[in-house]
């Protein structure tokens, strides 16, 4: 809805926004301001990502439709990938390792 505030300034950053359907503004400065954030576009996440507090408001512009994504999951969605993309890399480096011993 437009004009909704959907984060504040100081909460947590304990979510991670991300626009579906519209735009959001996010507001970083005393004037009322601010960047715009379209469609596919995550909100905040720098806050988010470093596990401060938000550093500005965001607040609906027009219609919009924002996911929220709870913190704990996102974060355990990203640590499985990226323990995926380790074991998987280590995988190669053996296969290689090994290609390059059968090879001498």
């Amino acid at each position: 809805m437009d004009g909704e505030l959907l984060a504040q300034r100081g909460d947590p950053a304990t979510e991670l926004y991300v626009v579906v359907i519209g735009r959001v503004t996010v507001c970083r400065g005393p004037e009322g301001g601010g960047d715009m954030c379209l469609e596919n576009q995550l909100v905040l996440e720098e806050e988010f990502m470093a596990g401060v507090d938000h550093q500005a408001d965001v607040v609906a512009s027009g219609k919009a439709e924002v996911v929220v994504c709870r913190g704990d999951k996102v974060k355990e969605a990203l640590g499985m990938e990226l323990r995926d993309l380790v074991a998987s890399r280590q995988t190669e480096m053996k296969k290689t390792k090994k290609n390059d011993i059968s090879m001498t």
